[in-house]
């Protein structure tokens, strides 16, 4: 299942546990809003100066840290509001189920996108490894459609972005043109750099703020190599490329599905290393890959539309196969893919 088709990209939205934030309007206007970040920027402050001054144990400043994380999010709850009824009755503390889907559109292009759970989980081929995933996360049912990747170009385009590629339609499209009848083949020939900047058009085309910058502006140029690489990954409201542990967690998940060998960590259960991420049998078992994987023995040398095999327990498709995607995670001088 290695068959290096093409790179591309799979795009979701961070949300912290229980919240709407990434969909919801940003609304400064409330005075409890106002009241929240001018406290966190005060306790920030005061971190910083026991930082600078060694008046408090280490320990405990990190402790103050991750409660400023947690305060970031509960603002981000109070602007992002709550009252579409897909996010649930947030003020009663009613949070959307893992699983649940939620349709964004761009340019007239629709997309689905489904919310991950935060969870450790076992890695590696022979699951001896486990990392960990601290917030919930939106992360999109498909990898990108050509459809979507040209439309979000054409109004980026537009309005002050520069991209190194065109992207391609598939394995068998033309480059930079207007998607053809082939609407849901997945784009390709996308370097690292202009999917962090395609993400970054699709957040601002989107009304939501773009999540990579460097030296505090928006990186809107994938020629721009030091910007890129030196890429800072804002918190925020924007869509953005997945961890590898995101990626890798979103792979695995069977939820309170215990069959087909999986494997129990943190009252959750997980596919196995050895299998195509939705499989109900190892790699090896053709039937069960090729009921959710495009490979080598099923390909045709092709790539193929995206969400034609079956799902995994997550809701998402082709996550084994079809092609490569990329994440944020740093590998040497590039970055990890995943899937292929």
């Amino acid at each position: 299942m290695r068959t290096r088709l093409a790179y591309l990209l799979i795009i979701f939205m961070l949300v912290s546990s229980g919240t709407a934030a990434a969909f919801g309007a940003w609304e400064n206007s409330d005075t409890s809003v106002e009241t929240l970040e001018n406290i966190i920027v005060r306790l920030e402050a005061d971190i910083q100066r026991a930082v600078d001054g060694s008046s408090a144990h280490p320990a405990f400043l990190a402790a103050l840290e991750d409660y400023v994380v947690e305060l970031y999010d509960l603002l981000s709850q109070l602007r992002a509001g709550g009252s579409d009824d897909a996010w649930g009755d947030w003020e009663s503390g009613t949070a959307p189920a893992i699983g649940s889907r939620v349709t964004h559109e761009a340019g007239g292009v629709t997309f689905n996108m489904r919310l991950a759970p935060a969870a450790e989980f076992p890695t590696g081929l022979d699951d001896s490894g486990s990392a960990a995933v601290d917030m919930p996360f939106w992360i999109a049912e498909t990898v990108v459609t050509y459809e979507l990747w040209y439309a979000v170009r054409q109004w980026a385009l537009r309005n002050g972005y520069t991209f190194a590629n065109e992207g391609k339609e598939g394995s068998h499209g033309d480059v930079g043109q207007a998607p053809s009848t082939s609407r849901r083949q997945p784009v390709t020939l996308a370097s690292w750099n202009d999917t962090i900047v395609w993400t970054n058009a699709l957040s601002e085309m989107s009304g939501y703020d773009p999540v990579y910058t460097y030296q505090g502006q928006v990186i809107r140029d994938a020629t721009n190599v030091r910007a890129c690489e030196n890429a800072v990954q804002e918190r925020g409201n924007g869509f953005r490329l997945p961890t590898s542990d995101e990626w890798e967690l979103a792979a695995r998940y069977q939820g309170n599905d215990g069959s087909h060998g999986a494997i129990s960590a943190d009252g959750l259960y997980w596919t196995p290393g050895t299998y195509a991420s939705g499989a109900t049998a190892r790699y090896n078992n053709s039937a069960a890959t090729q009921e959710v994987a495009w490979y080598s023995e099923n390909n045709q040398g092709s790539t193929h539309e995206v969400g034609l095999k079956l799902a995994n327990s997550l809701g998402l498709y082709d996550m084994s196969g079809n092609v490569w995607e990329w994440t944020f995670t740093p590998s040497n001088s590039s970055r990890v893919v995943r899937g292929g």
